[in-house]
C-alpha cells in the first residue's frame, strides 16, 4: 500500500510522456513538447523525493496540501477551457499552445489531486475525522488560500484591460512606453529615436514584456500582474504582523480593487514603482533584515533607484522611511549616539545602492553617445514641465486631498483615520514613560510610517499641478494601513459587547459595503468596447502598409503605432511635446521634426485635429489651407502641403474623425 502513490505517479507520468511523444512535421519532437517532457521528468523527481522524505514533510504539510488542491483545480479548469473556441485570435492562439501541453496540464492536475487526497487521508487518521483533517488543512495552510484570494483580486482588476479584449487599444501613456519598447527591440534608443520625458526604466520594462510575448502587449500585461501580485503579497504579510489577519486580508484586497479607478488602461510608471515601493516596504518591516541594516539600506537604495528611473517623484516611501528614522532619533534622544550611528550606516548604504542604479544608466547612455539627450529630456525638460504646469498647483490642491476619499466610504474612512490616529499616537507618546518610548515606537512603527507616508505621497502626487488619476496609485498603501488601524480599533471596541467573530464580521461588512461604489467602476471597465478611431486606424495601417513603411500620427492618440507595429520617421512620433510649451526649444524641435520628415517621409499622415493643433480640413485643400500657425511651424506645414494629399477620413461623422493624408511621391530632399 505504501508503494501505491509513487508507482501510480510514475505510470501516470509515463502515459503523459507517451501522449506528448508526437513528432512535428519536420520528423522530430517539437521544441515545446520536448520542454514539457523535461518538466514531467522533473515532476517525477520531485514526487519521488517527497515520497522518500514523507515523514518529515507530513509534519508541516498543511500548506502543501492546500496548494495542491488549488493547483489541481486551476489545471483542471485550464484543461476544460481548451475544449472551446473563443473567436478571439490571441486567445485562440494561446489555447492552441495549451492543447499541445494538455497531457502535462492533466498530469499536474492528477498528481496534485493525489497528493491532496493523500495528505487528507494522513490527517484524518491522525485526528480521527475527515472534517477535522479539512479544518486543519484550511487553517494551517491559510496563507495559500489567502494568496489565492489576493491573486483573484489582482485578476479582477487587471482583466478589465487585458490586451486580448475585443477592440482593445492602449492608453496615451501606455502607447508611448510600449512604442519606445518596440523601438528598443529593433535596436533603437529612447530620447533620440523615440522622444518622451520619462526616465528610461519604463521603456525597457515594456521592451522586456514585449520580448517575452513575441511582440504582443500581453507580455507587458503579465509583468503588471506579477508586479501587482508580488507587491500585494508582501504588503499583506507585513500588515498581518500588526493587525488581525481578517482585516489585513480584506484591506489588502480592497486596496487592490480600488486601483480600478486609478490604473485606467494600465502600464503606468506608478504601477511598477508601486512594486519597487512595496518591496522596499517589505525590507523595512521585515524581521529578517532587522539586524542587517547594511543590506537593508543597500537593497532599499537599489529599489529606490529603480523607482526613480521609472519616474522621479515616486520616491515618497523612502522619504517617509527617512522621516520615520528622524522621528525615532528624536524620541530616543537620550540614546542618540547609538541610533545616529545606525541611521547613518543604513542611509549611506542606501545612497550607494541608489547611485549604483543611476550610475549604470549614466554609463549605458554615455557608451551609446546620448548622455546629453538623456539629461536634457529626462531631467531638464521635466524641470520646465513641473515649473510650467505647477502654476496651477494651488488650484488643484483641493482635488489632491479629496480625490481618493471621494471614490468610496472605505477610502473616506481611511483618510478620516489620519487625524484620529495622529492625535491618538501623540497622546500615547506624551503619556508614555521615556524609558518605554522605544517599545511603544516599535509597536506603532507601521502606523507612524503611514501617518508620514500619506501626506508625503499626496504632496508628490500634486507636485506637477496636473491631478491625473494614476498619480494617486502610490497613496493607496498608506491609506490601507490607516484603514487597517481603524478596523482593528473598531474590532477592539466591538469585542467588549459581542463575540470576536461577530465583531470581525461587522468591521469587514463596513469595509466591503463601504466599497460598493467601486462596483460601478468595474461595470464600466468591463463594458464591451466598440470599434474606435484608434482601432480603425490600426486596421487601416495593417491593410495599407507593409512592415517597413513609416507613418506619422499627428495628434493625441498613439495606440495605432503599437497595434499595427508601425514606426514614425521622427523621434517626435508623439507630436504633443512640439506644442506643449510654446517658446521652450520650439524652433529647434520643429527644425529637427521637419528634417526627419524630409529624410524619411512617411507613407501616411493621420491628422487628428485635436484642440492643440491647427485645424486642417479633411478635403483636397488639406495642409494647403490658410492655417493659424506660429512662424516656426510654417515650413513644416508647407512641406506637408507640397508632398501630401487628402485620401480619406477614418471614423467619418464621429467626434473623433481623423484625416488620412498620403504621400504624393514628389522628391522631398
Amino acid at each position: 500500500m505504501a508503494l501505491l502513490y509513487p508507482v501510480l505517479s510514475i505510470l501516470e507520468s509515463l502515459f503523459a510522456g507517451l501522449l506528448l511523444w508526437k513528432p512535428a512535421e519536420s520528423g522530430g519532437i517539437s521544441r515545446l513538447r520536448l520542454i514539457f517532457m523535461i518538466l514531467i521528468a522533473l515532476i517525477v523527481v520531485v514526487v519521488l523525493s517527497g515520497w522518500l522524505f514523507r515523514s518529515k514533510i507530513l509534519r508541516r504539510s498543511e500548506k502543501i496540501g492546500t496548494a495542491c488542491f488549488f493547483l489541481s483545480a486551476a489545471c483542471f479548469f485550464i484543461a476544460f477551457t481548451t475544449r472551446y473556441y473563443f473567436d478571439n485570435p490571441a486567445l485562440d492562439f494561446t489555447v492552441a499552445y495549451l492543447k499541445q501541453a494538455l497531457p502535462f496540464i492533466l498530469l499536474t492536475a492528477i498528481l496534485s489531486l493525489q497528493t491532496f487526497i493523500g495528505i487528507v487521508y494522513y490527517y484524518s487518521k491522525e485526528n480521527g475525522s475527515v472534517s477535522r483533517a479539512f479544518k486543519q488543512l484550511f487553517w494551517g495552510g491559510r496563507i495559500v488560500w489567502q494568496v489565492v484570494l489576493i491573486f483573484l483580486a489582482c485578476l479582477t482588476l487587471m482583466s478589465a484591460f487585458i490586451p486580448i479584449r475585443a477592440n482593445y487599444y492602449p492608453s496615451f501613456d501606455s502607447s508611448i512606453f510600449s512604442y519606445i519598447g518596440q523601438q528598443i527591440l529593433r535596436g533603437k534608443l529612447p530620447y533620440v529615436d523615440g522622444w518622451d520625458h520619462k526616465p528610461p526604466l519604463i521603456f525597457y520594462i515594456d521592451a522586456f514584456g514585449l520580448w517575452l510575448a513575441n511582440g504582443h502587449l500581453i507580455g507587458i500585461w503579465l509583468l503588471e500582474v506579477i508586479a501587482l501580485l508580488l507587491g500585494s503579497i508582501l504588503f499583506f504579510r507585513i500588515l498581518k504582523k500588526y493587525f488581525s489577519e481578517g482585516i489585513a486580508l480584506s484591506v489588502t484586497m480592497l486596496g487592490i480593487l480600488h486601483q480600478a479607478r486609478l490604473f485606467d488602461f494600465g502600464n503606468y510608471t506608478e504601477e511598477f514603482s508601486l512594486f519597487f515601493q512595496l518591496a522596499a516596504f517589505g525590507l523595512a518591516f521585515s524581521d529578517r533584515f532587522r539586524n542587517r541594516l547594511g543590506w537593508q539600506g543597500f537593497l532599499s537604495g537599489v529599489l529606490c533607484g529603480l523607482a526613480f528611473t521609472c519616474k522621479q517623484n515616486t520616491v515618497g516611501l523612502w522619504a517617509a522611511l527617512f522621516l520615520l528614522d528622524i522621528l525615532q532619533l528624536y524620541l530616543n534622544r537620550d540614546q542618540k549616539s547609538t541610533f545616529v550611528h545606525q541611521v547613518i550606516y543604513k542611509w549611506v548604504r542606501f545612497l550607494i545602492g541608489f547611485l549604483a542604479v543611476n550610475g549604470i544608466w549614466i554609463v549605458y547612455f554615455a557608451v551609446k553617445g546620448i548622455l546629453r539627450e538623456y539629461w536634457d529630456v529626462a531631467f531638464v525638460y521635466n524641470f520646465v514641465y513641473a515649473q510650467k504646469s505647477g502654476e496651477s498647483r494651488w488650484a488643484t490642491g483641493l482635488t489632491t486631498l479629496t480625490f481618493l476619499p471621494s471614490l468610496s466610504v472605505f477610502l473616506l474612512l481611511a483618510f478620516l483615520s489620519w487625524p484620529a490616529a495622529l492625535f491618538d499616537r501623540i497622546r500615547s507618546f506624551r503619556q508614555c514613560n521615556r524609558n518605554d518610548r522605544q517599545k511603544l515606537f516599535d509597536q506603532n512603527r507601521l502606523l507612524l510610517f503611514a501617518l508620514i507616508a500619506l501626506p508625503v505621497e499626496l504632496i508628490l502626487a500634486g507636485l506637477s499641478g496636473m491631478n491625473y488619476q494614476h498619480y494617486f496609485i502610490l497613496c493607496v498603501p498608506s491609506a490601507c494601513i490607516l484603514a487597517a488601524w481603524l478596523g482593528d480599533s473598531m474590532l477592539r471596541q466591538l469585542s467588549v459587547r459581542m463575540k470576536p467573530g461577530a465583531a470581525s464580521l461587522v468591521v469587514l461588512a463596513v469595509f466591503w459595503i463601504g466599497s460598493a461604489p467601486m462596483a460601478n467602476v468595474y461595470r464600466r471597465n468591463y463594458e464591451p468596447r466598440m470599434p474606435s478611431a484608434a482601432t480603425k486606424t490600426a486596421d487601416f495601417l495593417n491593410s495599407n502598409t507593409n512592415d517597413g513603411d513609416l507613418v506619422q500620427l499627428w495628434g493625441g492618440v498613439l495606440a495605432p503605432y503599437v497595434m499595427s507595429e508601425r514606426s514614425s520617421p521622427s523621434r517626435f512620433f508623439n507630436v504633443r511635446p512640439l506644442y506643449l510649451f510654446p517658446g521652450y526649444m520650439q524652433e529647434e524641435q520643429w527644425g529637427t521634426f521637419l528634417a526627419d520628415l524630409k529624410n524619411s517621409p512617411p507613407k501616411f499622415i493621420v491628422y487628428m485635429n485635436d484642440r492643440f493643433l491647427a485645424q486642417v480640413p479633411y478635403n483636397s485643400n488639406g495642409f494647403c489651407e490658410d492655417l493659424d500657425l506660429a512662424d516656426y511651424q510654417r515650413p513644416t506645414y508647407k512641406f506637408l502641403c507640397d508632398h501630401y494629399r487628402y485620401r480619406e477620413t477614418i471614423n467619418e461623422g464621429m467626434n473623433d474623425a481623423w484625416g488620412v493624408f498620403e504621400r504624393t511621391g514628389k522628391e522631398t530632399k
